[in-house]
């Protein structure tokens, strides 16, 4: 399900990041999902959306359609 939701940087993090974070934030342009940030990296689903969600907390990026938002 979360696959066919974009993903989209809202500020480029001005913090020390890993190279996996690196590589997965490259690819949050807004017009990538999870499956295709998943085949590009080679990573599980499990750490991306780890990473993600990790970001998503401090507010340095967000999900550009939500999901079942009430």
């Amino acid at each position: 399900m979360l696959n066919k939701y974009p993903l989209l940087i809202n500020n480029r993090p001005n913090m020390k990041i890993t190279f996996d974070d690196f590589k997965i934030l490259s690819f949050c342009n807004g017009m990538t999902d999870i499956k295709t940030i998943m085949k590009e990296t080679g990573m599980s689903k499990l750490k991306v959306l780890m990473i993600l969600k990790k970001y998503q907390k401090r507010g340095k990026m967000r999900i550009k359609y939500t999901i079942g938002a009430k």
